[in-house]
């Protein structure tokens, strides 16, 4: 058995390595494969809980409420922005700053929200912008540089020259890496399994997807030389001198990933207002008219002239006429069946608006990016299927069941090897009263490498270790060791005495169990 080795020290630096894995762990940022983001504060938009200068540390959540304190990039801004969720509109969220009298325009769905606010550190920005500077940067570095040179430096030589190696230090150095690697593992397996079984092994799967579309189309009859063609298509204006016949079509599709299966009823009205008076009159076009399929198509015919009419009508009898009437025209669909053996049902009522006067009807009344004719309604269904969970992890995305599975196994051949290990040192020391001593009394030891020790004074053996243990205490002495093959010579000179006890085999082995003990500890020697 070589040195002494080292435990305390040897734990200390598993300890230090788990806690820097275990920090890792909890905060490594997001573009690193972590679940954190870092958001400096910057504005006044969440006063008086934030302020210029603070540090929030965002974490992922499975989920958000509203009252949550979330981050979200702008992309206008180029920035994340900090603000409260106070209401949910379909799959979006609806934000507001704390300071803030308005409601933030953009609306971010789940995945565009960078994280929940996790921590709060005031003004550490203003210490990180800091270090970021080139200067302080390198002074920064600098003194990391200089602490870890300090305990890196070289052991000092004994009165030869040279370093004093420890015995058997080859050996003792094996086994303290094995008890670094099964230390370091079973900490890190720890967090692991703290980190797998702290996260739900399973979640709830995405939404059902699904989508209504209703769209207007139209013809009517047109002269030569007028269109195009020899008839109006959908899009064009329709004056009354040419035809007084609209007719309107309205298709509807439900779209969806999976399997879907619906039937429903269709009707289609046509409203005249006039949205500076508040007039309006309605006009059945067509009657409710049943449907089953996820495709379905109807027609109806429109009077133009009779529309004019009923407007000349009007004014003859209210001597009210406006400048431009509006025609809106609305197909209502009421659709129910099963999307995914889930319960649908949800209405639907796109709209065509026709802008008129007393000469022509032409679309109008849409912005200019989107389609007059196409209304497009998405919505989703709750998902009773439940899937496997998995988390990110250091650019990985694992399983939590295996995650956890990982840890378990891991923490298991970690505590056993570290087992075998402890039955390692408990064998080679029990039957060695040499590494017993040197564990025990250390602090009292004094290596001496003079041969001529014992002729310097009268030489009495005690009977114990313990024995010169007390007698060193009694004047406050230090124990001289001088090694020796096969024995350990220990000494204590009081009074003009020396006082020795030498190290030998230990007590009788009468017990099948202290036979195992010696056997283990025979072996144990050599692999430490």
């Amino acid at each position: 058995m070589g040195k002494s080795l080292r435990l305390p020290a040897a734990i200390a630096n598993i300890l230090l390595l788990a806690g820097l894995a275990a920090i890792w762990m909890a905060f490594a940022p997001l573009k690193l494969g972590g679940e954190v983001s870092y958001v400096m504060v910057n504005g006044i938009s969440m006063e008086p809980g934030f302020h210029t200068g603070d540090l929030a540390i965002m974490r992922q959540a499975a989920a958000y409420q509203v009252g949550d304190i979330v981050a979200y990039t702008d992309a206008q801004m180029n920035a994340n922005v900090i603000h409260r969720i106070i209401g949910t509109e379909e799959n979006r969220f609806v934000l507001q700053g704390d300071n803030n009298s308005w409601i933030d325009a953009f609306q971010p769905t789940p995945d565009e929200v960078v994280g929940k606010l996790w921590l709060h550190l005031p003004q550490l920005a203003v210490a990180i912008e800091w270090v970021r500077a080139p200067l302080n940067m390198a002074l920064a570095a600098g003194l990391i540089g200089g602490f870890f040179m300090i305990t890196l430096l070289p052991q000092k030589p004994n009165k030869h020259g040279k370093k004093k190696p420890a015995a058997g230090g080859s050996s003792a150095g094996m086994f303290e890496m094995a008890l670094y690697v099964c230390g370091f593992l079973a900490l890190v397996c720890a967090g692991l399994a703290i980190f797998a079984f702290t996260r739900p092994a399973t979640r709830s799967a995405d939404p059902i997807k699904y989508q209504q579309t209703g769209v207007f189309f139209y013809t009517a009859g047109g002269a030569p030389g007028v269109y195009d063609g020899d008839a109006v298509r959908s899009g064009e204006p329709v004056f009354t001198k040419l035809t007084c016949t609209l007719n309107l079509g309205f298709t509807y599709i439900l779209e969806s990933a999976v399997p879907a299966f619906i039937a429903g009823s269709q009707q289609m009205d046509a409203v005249l207002l006039d949205e500076a008076s508040g007039w309006k009159r309605t006009l059945p076009l067509l009657e409710e008219t049943f449907f089953s399929g996820n495709l379905f198509t109807s027609e109806a015919t429109l009077d133009l002239c009779a529309v004019q009419a009923l407007v000349a009508d009007v004014e003859k009898k209210t001597g009210f006429r406006p400048s431009a009437g509006t025609l809106v025209i609305t197909a209502r669909v009421a659709a129910a069946g099963k999307i995914a053996g889930q319960t649908f049902g949800e209405p639907f009522a796109p709209k065509l608006t026709l802008k008129f006067d007393s000469q022509r009807f032409y679309m109008g009344g849409a912005a200019a990016k989107t389609d007059p004719l196409k209304t497009v309604q998405p919505g989703t269904l709750p998902n009773p299927a439940v899937l496997d969970a998995s988390v990110a992890l250091l650019g990985l995305n694992l399983m939590v069941g295996s995650l956890r599975t990982l840890a378990v196994v891991g923490l298991v051949l970690s505590l056993l090897g570290l087992l075998a290990l402890g039955l390692l040192f408990y064998a080679a020391t029990r039957y060695d009263q040499e590494a017993v001593i040197r564990t025990k009394y250390s602090a009292m030891l004094l290596e001496v490498y003079d041969h001529g020790l014992e002729l310097v004074s009268p030489v009495i053996d005690v009977a114990s270790m313990e024995d010169l243990a007390r007698l060193a205490e009694r004047q406050n002495g230090m124990i001289i060791h001088l090694p020796r093959e096969h024995a350990g010579y220990y000494f204590v000179q009081l009074e003009g005495t020396t006082f020795r006890f030498v190290t030998g085999k230990g007590g009788a082995v009468t017990s099948r169990l202290d036979r195992f003990w010696l056997w283990l500890s025979q072996h144990a020697k050599g692999a430490l």
